[in-house]
């Protein structure tokens, strides 16, 4: 009897391999497949974002983006209810953003992710005008450089929203046409909702950026202004915690917030609730 032989290539020790390689080679397809694709896509849409004439191409590419990452949390989430070993091996520390300055919110074109240059004044108020580039690297069927956790997940999802609102809010200013405001607002409003619950550093900055922008933006109704009085309330909250502890502007991650820039949005809050409270009065004169 013949005995059969089989060849085996050494392979290094799973504890020889960075934490996120370690990870991504378990992952299945869909993830392995569409993830690249979603942050490719969110990545070409910033770059066309930043030429500053192709903002409907880059919300196309955002959308596009967004149905991919939805398939790829659903996957993860499918997977994880069946196999008690997919949990997560990271606490999120890998979770890495890069933002470029939008020239249509200043005359500032560079692509300098400087914490001075978070804001463009618009109106005697400060806008967030930093688009978010979501670094990867694909190497050997692997994704490299980015967390695959659900709350990494979850801000990347967030990340590409509030690209997406940023598209329309600059729209918006540059045609005062009131479509791109009723768009710009839910995608704000959608960060909001899906970082809720994360007290990620990441996601704690990105939902005070979204309220700051989402609060900026004009308001025709009661209803709608009473949602603008929550939204101002909330990031006050958020920016009492961060005069207190610094977690916006400590330099220990990714999208760190100034002082000045926390400053200018705490100038937004007092701005705009001297706005609504006159507002207030004035609708209740005319009752009267």
């Amino acid at each position: 009897m013949t005995s059969s032989t089989s060849t085996s290539t050494s392979l290094p020790s799973a504890h020889s391999q960075p934490q996120t390689q370690r990870r991504m080679n378990r992952l299945p397809s869909p993830t392995s497949m569409l993830l690249p694709k979603a942050l490719s896509l969110n990545n070409k849409g910033v770059s066309l974002l930043a030429k500053g004439n192709q903002d409907n191409a880059a919300a196309g590419c955002f959308s596009n983006a967004l149905v991919l990452l939805n398939r790829v949390m659903q996957a993860e989430e499918k997977r994880a209810s069946h196999d008690a070993s997919s949990s997560n091996d990271d606490d999120g520390n890998d979770i890495k953003l890069k933002r470029i300055p939008l020239s249509g919110f200043s005359s500032n074109n560079g692509n300098n992710d400087d914490d001075d240059n978070d804001l463009h004044e618009y109106n005697d108020s400060f806008i967030y005008k930093k688009a978010i580039i979501i670094p990867f690297h694909v190497q050997n069927g692997s994704l490299l450089m980015c967390s695959t956790t659900k709350e990494a997940l979850s801000i990347y999802s967030a990340s590409i929203m509030m690209n997406f609102g940023l598209c329309y809010h600059r729209q918006f200013m540059q045609h005062q046409q009131p479509a791109y405001k009723k768009k710009a607002r839910p995608m704000y409003n959608t960060v909001c909702q899906t970082l809720q619950s994360s007290n990620h550093i990441i996601a704690m900055r990105l939902r005070v950026v979204a309220l700051n922008n989402m609060a900026l933006l004009p308001l025709n109704d009661v209803q709608k202004n009473n949602n603008n009085c929550m939204a101002l309330q909330e990031l006050e909250s958020l920016l009492m915690v961060s005069s207190s502890n610094k977690i916006f502007t400590e330099p220990s991650s990714s999208f760190r917030l100034s002082s000045g820039t926390i400053k200018r949005m705490i100038m937004n809050i007092a701005i705009l609730s001297s706005l609504n409270n006159a507002n207030v009065m004035y609708r209740t004169a005319a009752a009267a």
